[in-house]
């Protein structure tokens, strides 16, 4: 009988899984969420450029899947979270050509990590990463595209410096302190603050929010 149970995965494994099984494994992922009652998933860093034919497939009615939006690879500084699979860029102008890259080669919308992560080796998931520059440029290539955006932060400076940046949504808000409910007079048009057990979300297969069903060219608010 088929899994209907909300897939789980060991991230270690997809640095070294082959690029046509790994496609394959988040096919069945994909199927999964949607026999479990899941109409639409943002996948929030691609690997091995899978997702864009896995997303693709799925529009030409290829295959069967929810609605699916990808953000290829994420952006970060060098060395910060999510480098071993993100794009890495330093500065204003160079975040701003690695949105772009990201654009053109079929992203939906721009990842950013405005912080550390969990599940980095020896990294503080609360410190900021990006700078509000950096961001606001990438930020502002990703809308002038029709593109939304969205951000990886945990603690309250990173959330405030992303949404400064204009960033249009809040993923994690793990460590906010208590701030994450006051952030709205910086200009934030939506935030998605994150109970603590979404610390373990990282761990989980896809590893995007999930929202009611929604066109793929049309991403939530």
């Amino acid at each position: 009988a088929a899994d209907d149970s909300t897939p789980t995965a060991n991230p270690v494994s997809f640095n070294t899984e082959d690029p046509a099984k790994f496609a394959l494994r988040g096919l069945n992922h994909l199927q999964q969420h949607l026999r479990s009652g899941v109409t639409f998933v943002r996948d929030m860093n691609g690997r091995k450029q899978a997702e864009v034919g896995l997303r693709d497939a799925i529009d030409q009615g290829i295959v069967i899947g929810p609605h699916y939006i990808i953000s290829r690879q994420c952006l970060c500084m060098t060395g910060g979270h999510g480098s071993n699979t993100g794009m890495e860029c330093d500065g204003p102008d160079a975040c701003r050509r690695a949105a772009r890259e990201q654009i053109k080669y079929g992203a939906d919308l721009i990842k950013i990590m405005a912080s550390g992560g969990m599940m980095s080796p020896g990294m503080e998931a609360s410190s900021p990463q990006l700078t509000e520059e950096e961001m606001r440029a990438a930020i502002e290539e990703a809308h002038k595209a029709g593109k939304k955006t969205a951000t990886h932060a945990h603690s309250a400076a990173a959330i405030k410096c992303a949404i400064r940046a204009g960033i249009d949504s809040v993923d994690f808000c793990g460590r906010g302190e208590g701030e994450c409910g006051r952030f709205k007079p910086f200009g934030s048009r939506a935030r998605r603050p994150a109970p603590p057990s979404s610390r373990d979300s990282a761990r989980k297969a896809a590893g995007s929010p999930v929202h009611p069903a929604r066109r793929r060219d049309r991403p939530p608010p």
